[in-house]
C-alpha cells in the first residue's frame, strides 16, 4: 500500500539523486571550460586535471548506482504484479 510517507521518501530520493547529477554536471563545466587541444583529445585522461579525473569517476559511479536502483526497482514492479491474481 502506497503511503503519504512513501511518497514523501521517494520524493526525496529524487530531489536528492537530481541534485547530485547537476553538481556533478555544474563541476564538470571546469572541464569543458579549460580544455586546450594541446593537452589531449577532448574528453581524454591525459587532458583532464585531478579534480576533473576525480568528477568524472564520480559521475560514472553515480549513473552506476542508478542503474543498479532502476533495475531493483523494475525487478519489485514485476515481482508484484507477478502476485496480481489473473482473470
Amino acid at each position: 500500500m502506497i503511503t503519504r510517507n512513501k511518497i514523501f521518501v521517494g520524493l526525496v530520493v529524487v530531489l536528492f539523486d537530481l541534485f547530485v547529477c547537476i553538481f556533478f554536471g555544474v563541476a564538470m563545466m571546469d572541464y569543458d571550460d579549460s580544455y586546450m587541444e594541446s593537452k589531449g583529445e577532448y574528453w581524454s585522461w591525459e587532458s583532464m586535471n585531478d579534480f576533473q579525473k576525480g568528477i568524472s569517476v564520480g559521475m560514472n559511479i553515480w549513473v552506476v548506482i542508478n542503474l543498479f536502483i532502476l533495475g531493483f526497482i523494475i525487478y519489485r514492479l514485476i515481482k508484484r504484479l507477478g502476485k496480481i491474481p489473473s482473470f
